[in-house]
């Protein structure tokens, strides 16, 4: 009886905060700073779930021309890039900057790591199995962006952003 009571408990704890809980679908956001001769472009997810299936599947990106020599096109023109789906290197790739960048060893371990557990009490069960596996994946989501944001490299072989140097000063571009 008492674990039909804790099973109530929770579910009725889930139901009471879910229905005050709206949520967002995920986004993927890009970032982009141009430069004199080039733009650098670094995107993500807004959400775990999603983080981990881009590191499966990647990312594709379209670049177009929509205005040239200060004036906007009636159809925005489609560029070539020389690569358009970006997903993580693999793990050879990875070895050869891990020992010169701390944060790209913080993002291949958030992709490729073992066990990305921090330290705590552990609990026994399934439902305790799930929660914690559902906050592993956080964790390696939260981890991995926030340091690429301090490794443009590491953001590189990770599939998360791309240097554009086919630029011209005439004119500006959007990416998709």
């Amino acid at each position: 009886m008492k674990k039909y009571f804790y099973f109530f408990l929770f579910f009725s704890f889930i139901t009471c905060f879910s229905q005050q809980i709206k949520k967002e679908p995920a986004q993927v956001m890009l970032l982009a700073r141009a430069q004199k001769d080039r733009i650098l472009l670094r995107w993500g997810v807004t959400q775990a779930p999603e983080w981990k299936k881009t590191n499966q599947y990647g990312f594709s990106l379209k670049k177009f021309v929509y205005k040239r020599d200060g004036k906007i096109l009636p159809v925005p023109e489609p560029v070539t890039l020389p690569q358009n789906v970006f997903k993580p290197a693999g793990e050879a790739e990875w070895k050869k900057i891990i020992d010169k960048d701390q944060n790209a060893a913080i993002i291949a371990g958030s992709i490729y790591g073992e066990s990305f557990a921090m330290e705590g009490p552990q609990t026994k069960g399934d439902i305790a199995k799930i929660v914690n596996t559902a906050e592993e994946l956080q964790q390696r989501f939260a981890f991995g962006l926030m340091a690429a944001d301090f490794s443009f490299e590491g953001a590189k072989l990770a599939g998360w952003a791309y240097v554009d140097v086919d630029v011209k000063w005439n004119e500006e571009y959007i990416y998709q």
